[in-house]
């Protein structure tokens, strides 16, 4: 904004009061922005006094804890990122196989997964009741019951962590087709089993190295995928555990990759890739978290 001072408002603190299996926001998380811009553009426009020129430069919103934090950071904020590898005995498909999120990197090994885009995985719930906004905290273990969904878990915490910030994901990744996409959702699962959504990112493959070239895949072939994810506020609690979801499909908020490599506003065909996740000492494949 003009003066260079701007309010990072959290997603929450627009979310009406609904339970939905997701989080129940105190009223500390409300925040009425009318006034705010009001307040702002009196001061600007208007030559008006009041407490702009004293406002942090950020403001954010701590889920689990239902307060707001103030910083005199720009934002958005660059903590110590922390790594959590995954690992499995190759076995991560569901909410109920084997796959482990660490602090601690694995030995080698790999999990397969089946994306075919005439079964894609739908997000019905906030979808439906929110439109596209998708940045709900929702519980989303109806979605990890699917095969097509990879899920690597952390132990029970005993120590809280806290982040802040844009979590990145490092996977390393290969596929029997040329072109498909990967969807990354970092969860917090409550101590009744609830795995909330806090923050989620995607990657067209083709689009790996940038927008700006397309570079399709070869059979067989390990690649390295960055998937930067969205900012986020939450502290996850003794007792609760990180888990980090993968997959190729979010639609319909996504158009579908029909997996061929062919240019998408005339593509007609479609394919079902065998999608594979490398992880452990060989290939680090991880996902950094923004630790306060």
């Amino acid at each position: 904004m003009v003066c260079g001072r701007y309010l990072q408002t959290p997603v929450s603190s627009r979310t009406p009061k609904r339970h939905l299996g997701g989080v129940d926001f105190s009223d500390e998380s409300l925040m009425e922005m009318k006034d705010l811009h009001l307040e702002w553009f009196d001061h600007w426009l208007k030559n008006k006094e009041n407490a702009v020129n004293d406002w942090p430069l950020t403001k954010y919103f701590i889920m689990n804890e239902n307060i707001w934090e103030l910083s005199e950071e720009n934002w958005p904020i660059d903590p110590e990122r922390q790594p959590y590898y995954l690992s499995s005995d190759g076995k991560a498909n569901t909410i109920y196989g084997d796959g482990k999120l660490s602090e601690k990197i694995g030995s080698d090994n790999q999990d397969t997964y089946i994306y075919n885009p005439q079964n894609p995985a739908v997000p019905t719930d906030d979808f439906d009741f929110y439109g596209s906004s998708g940045e709900l905290p929702l519980d989303k273990r109806y979605l990890l019951r699917r095969d097509d969904h990879l899920v690597y878990t952390s132990p029970e915490l005993n120590l809280p962590v806290k982040i802040v910030g844009a979590p990145v994901t490092e996977i390393y990744v290969s596929s029997d087709c040329p072109d498909t996409d990967f969807f990354v959702a970092l969860m917090d699962v409550h101590t009744d089993k609830r795995s909330i959504l806090v923050s989620k990112g995607l990657m067209r493959a083709r689009y790996r190295n940038g927008l700006e070239k397309q570079e399709l895949m070869e059979e067989g072939e390990i690649y390295k995928i960055t998937i930067p994810m969205d900012s986020t506020g939450v502290i996850f609690k003794p007792g609760h555990r990180i888990r980090l979801s993968i997959t190729s499909s979010e639609f319909p908020r996504y158009a579908r990759n029909n997996n061929t490599g062919n240019p998408v506003h005339i593509d007609s065909e479609i394919k079902t890739a065998s999608n594979r996740i490398h992880h452990g000492k060989s290939h680090h494949s991880r996902i950094l978290l923004p630790v306060i």
